[in-house]
């Protein structure tokens, strides 16, 4: 059930960031939570390698 969740999340995830246009990188450097936009941009990055690696383990493991 778990991965379920968590393969609706890096689709939701993943499916919005395009080459040309990233709607989620917009959408969290709006709510200034981050001090510029280097930051958010790592933190997307680092929150979708996260999202991934820890599908691929949840996969493995079940």
């Amino acid at each position: 059930m778990i991965r379920f969740f968590i393969t609706v999340f890096l689709l939701l995830l993943i499916v919005p960031q395009t080459s040309t246009d990233n709607i989620i990188l917009q959408t969290f450097h709006s709510t200034k939570l981050f001090a510029n936009y280097g930051q958010t941009k790592l933190f997307l990055n680092s929150l979708t390698w996260v999202s991934i690696l820890l599908y691929l383990i949840l996969t493995f493991l079940g």
